[in-house]
């Protein structure tokens, strides 16, 4: 069985949180949902919040999308994208069985990689940004920033 401990605010990640923000933003262009709201989790032995009889990437549950801190930009980009069709699926009342919505999520997640030109995981966060600018104008200068910095030199 894994243990997971929800993170604080304080815990997360502002470049992680942002790549996973804007995953979901794009993501919606198509699933024209409510986005919910998301935190970032890790394993751990000690105390957990959460508890599943394997280890996972992300989950959704409660209206909210939980993801696993620390994964390359590519993983954390498909791992957002699958979680937020969980919650399309949860807000359109489809796919009730687990295998039904999970090989569905899987096939949006990977239709979501096509949809934005199957970057190179080095290449990932310039496209969505890219995208999103196309779609709903360009993410302002900080944030831009942020984004294209690798985790190693934001501190």
């Amino acid at each position: 069985m894994a243990h997971y401990r929800v993170l604080k605010n304080q815990e997360i990640s502002e470049r992680e949180n942002l790549i996973a923000e804007l995953a979901s933003e794009v993501a919606n262009f198509t699933l024209r949902i409510h986005l919910p709201n998301r935190s970032f989790f890790e394993e751990t032995s000690g105390a957990s919040d959460l508890k599943t009889t394997e280890p996972i990437r992300g989950l959704y549950q409660l209206h909210r999308v939980f993801i696993i801190r620390g994964l390359p930009d590519e993983i954390l980009v498909d791992t957002a994208a699958h979680e937020v069709r969980h919650a399309w699926q949860h807000q359109k009342q489809k796919f009730r069985w687990k295998p039904q919505s999970e090989r569905d999520a899987e096939m949006f997640a990977r239709e979501f990689n096509i949809a934005i030109g199957q970057p190179s995981p080095s290449k990932i966060v310039e496209r969505l940004i890219t995208v999103r600018s196309m779609r709903v104008g360009d993410v302002c200068a900080w944030v831009r920033n942020i984004l294209l910095k690798q985790e190693g030199e934001l501190r």
